[in-house]
């Protein structure tokens, strides 16, 4: 069984193609070559520099020292910055640290480039330790910065816990050079051919499947097609169909909410005598003027309750497909109490910026007329209702929806800013009004952001419970019942206190997260 897993970094962890490739170009110029066929660029990354500008360059010693050397002039100026991490690298270092892993990272490249670029991508708080080369060792071989590592940690009698996870052949050539377990990433710059020829026990077509891998300890995996390329059909589906399944949930609940509704009004028309031939008119009028607003906070409450255990159940499959772990509410992760505050207060804090500038502004006339029946409705709802139905259970349901699954899918496909818009763009959409829909979009950013950094989803949830709070506090001011220029006195008090509880809140936290995930 694995205990400590080596990761290899550019092609494994991180997908730093263009940087390193412009930063190549530019070493071979200066030389007097060019070079612009990218498969005959992407064989310069890995290897040690001067090894592979002699090799694939058909560099002299002295022009691998010089090409070397510009090399790394424009990558620690330009290159290095131009680095993504592979989608699910986040959320597969999570768990393997969740199940008690030790890991590492080793790379040829300079060890302060190395932990630069996991601390730029967030990456750094995952790992024991980061092993480079010192910036005057030249053509350092993987095996011996595998066998440093193993030192470091001090798992040089217990090499048969540990494994390495590489992208080239070199990488699985070194690991069971030095004894240990070899996983190839055929993702990233190497086939999965060349992997499995060099030495690999395992071959994984992309990091969800390294991540069930890694975690199963190299037992085998019911592939199925994990490791074959996911087309658009099957993404596009699997963002479509939970929210198919919740507004199923939803339209069948109003709809037997409805009906049941209906009956109970014609048993009490016709219990009382009366002609039950036109009760349906007279019903939906009667439910207009008084009880539409109660009937949909009742509905709306009880499709929440049996959407929430649905979206568990898909996030907890998610889990299991993604990590090899199974999950509960309370194993998962928390944001701790100072995240927690924060994310409240930031909720809170925009909802009342955001509401406030609305109120105040033509668009709340505009928004209005638009819908009067709808916002009628709202403040007509008793505030016990509003804070069961829209602080506590919608909060819940709509973060397992879009942030821990539709949010956490796109992640699989995509990067960070990519899964973050479209989440929060299927968020906006689903509300059905184009200025909530874009405080909703807005909202549903910061949201995945704070997913992201904290990797908990109780961060968002409490960031969506303070800004639907908002609507309760408004209501239990009775604002409207004070005299015009207390109502501007109190509307300014309160924007001014949004304004800043929100810019404090979003400053504090992302100082302290700013080297978290």
């Amino acid at each position: 069984m694995w205990r400590t897993i080596l990761f290899d970094l550019d092609g494994t962890l991180v997908d730093s193609t263009e940087g390193m490739v412009r930063s190549v170009q530019n070493a071979l110029y200066s030389v007097g070559k060019t070079e612009t066929d990218m498969r005959n660029l992407r064989r310069f990354i890995g290897p040690p520099l001067r090894q592979a500008f002699r090799e694939y360059a058909s560099l002299t010693e002295e022009e691998a020292d010089r090409a070397a050397e510009a090399y790394r002039a424009f990558y620690n100026t330009q290159g290095m910055y131009i680095a993504s991490a592979y989608p699910m690298v986040r959320e597969m270092l999570y768990a393997l640290k969740r199940a008690g892993m030790t890991l590492g990272a080793v790379t040829s490249k300079e060890t302060a480039q190395a932990v630069r670029t996991l601390q730029d991508l967030q990456l750094a708080q995952f790992f024991d330790v980061i092993i480079g080369c010192r910036p005057d060792e030249t053509d350092v071989p993987k095996g011996a910065l595998i066998e440093q590592a193993l030192t470091v940690l001090g798992r040089q009698n217990a090499r048969e816990e540990v494994v390495f996870a590489g992208d080239r052949f070199y990488d699985m050539q070194a690991a069971r050079g030095a004894g240990i377990g070899a996983v190839g990433a055929a993702y990233g710059y190497g086939s999965a051919e060349e992997l499995i020829d060099s030495g690999a026990g395992c071959v994984a077509g992309n990091v969800t499947e390294l991540a069930r891998i890694l975690l199963r300890g190299g037992q085998p995996v019911r592939r199925g097609n994990a490791g074959a390329p996911v087309t658009f059909g099957q993404k596009f589906l699997q963002i479509l169909i939970p929210l198919l399944i919740w507004f199923g949930i939803t339209n069948i609940i109003s709809a037997i909410g409805g009906a049941v509704y209906g009956v109970i009004k014609v048993g009490e028309y016709a219990s009382s005598g009366q002609d039950i031939s036109n009760a349906g008119q007279a019903i939906l009028q009667e439910l207009m003027n008084s009880d539409i607003a109660a009937l949909n906070m009742i509905l709306s409450g009880i499709g929440s309750l049996v959407s929430i255990p649905v979206m568990f159940a898909i996030f907890k499959k998610d889990t299991l497909r993604m990590t090899g772990k199974k999950t509960s509410l309370r194993a998962e992760k928390k944001p701790g109490w100072f995240n927690a505050l924060t994310a409240l207060f930031m909720g809170f804090g925009i909802s009342v910026t955001i509401n406030i500038i609305i109120a105040v502004t033509p668009i709340g006339e505009w928004m209005y007329e638009m819908n009067p029946d709808r916002y009628d409705m709202l403040s007509s709802l008793p505030p016990w209702g509003m804070f069961i139905v829209t602080c506590l259970l919608a909060p819940i349901l709509e973060e397992l929806l879009f942030r821990a699954v539709i949010f956490r899918r796109m992640r699989q496909f995509t990067g960070y800013m990519t899964a973050a818009f479209v989440s929060a763009l299927l968020f906006g959409i689903v509300h059905f009004d184009v200025v909530t829909g874009i405080a909703a979009f807005i909202i549903g950013v910061i949201m995945a952001m704070l997913y992201e950094y904290t990797g908990s989803i109780f961060t968002s949830m409490l960031f969506h419970f303070g800004f639907n709070l908002y609507s309760v506090v408004i209501e239990l001011l009775h604002l409207e019942e004070m005299p015009e220029q207390q109502q501007y006195t109190a509307i300014l008090i309160i924007l001014a206190a949004g304004v800043l509880m929100t810019a404090a809140s979003l400053f504090v936290f992302l100082k302290k997260n700013r080297n978290q995930a």
